[in-house]
């Protein structure tokens, strides 16, 4: 299970964050260049943590973000789905594990097809997502929140706040451990 803000996060990161990954922010900013069609898609995502209830599973979710940030597969796998993946990190800011991914693309029709309506691109949000800023255009339904922007030449943001963020897992804890293991076969070859 996939925990994400919009429909056009499904397919970005049914890769990078496979198992059941939230965060309590995300910030996805979204250029189209002045040919209409190519540009460049960013995704921040801070405290990202598992909301998977065992530790076993937290840590499966944890080692699959490993692998996604250290992979040549990962990269394949986005290459296959029309991104080049020009940076990807993992790291700790302000005591809290940041993922940051800054995608190129050739053309936003190929990619993003099922979100464009009438040349208009569609967010639509989950129930626990707060819209913390955004310069599109914001319609509230019974049922979901839609940010709407026109396709043309510009950069589009957005910024998600989980409204109820309540991780039971450790990321920060393990990312530092992995870091530290990481770090010792390095030190042996120095010697």
């Amino acid at each position: 299970m996939i925990r994400k803000p919009a429909i056009l996060i499904v397919a970005l990161l049914l890769t990078l964050l496979v198992g059941c990954l939230i965060s309590e922010h995300d910030e996805i900013r979204l250029t189209i260049n002045k040919d209409g069609k190519s540009g460049v898609l960013e995704f921040t995502r801070t405290n990202i943590q598992s909301d998977e209830s065992t530790p076993e599973k937290q840590k499966r979710d944890f080692d699959e973000l490993i692998s996604n940030w250290q992979s040549d597969s990962y990269l394949i796998e986005k290459m296959s789905e029309g991104y080049y993946v020009k940076d990807r990190s993992l790291r700790l800011e302000k005591g809290v594990l940041v993922w940051k991914q800054q995608l190129l693309f050739g053309d936003i029709r190929k990619i993003l097809d099922s979100d464009i309506a009438r040349d208009t691109l569609r967010f639509r949000l989950e129930h626990s997502d707060i819209i913390a800023s955004t310069n599109g255009t914001v319609r509230r339904y019974a049922d979901s929140t839609v940010v709407l922007w026109p396709i043309t030449p510009g950069t589009f943001q957005l910024k998600l706040k989980r409204s109820q963020f309540t991780p039971t897992s450790d990321f920060v804890g393990m990312f530092k451990k992995y870091l530290l293991t990481k770090k010792k076969p390095s030190e042996k070859t120095k010697r």
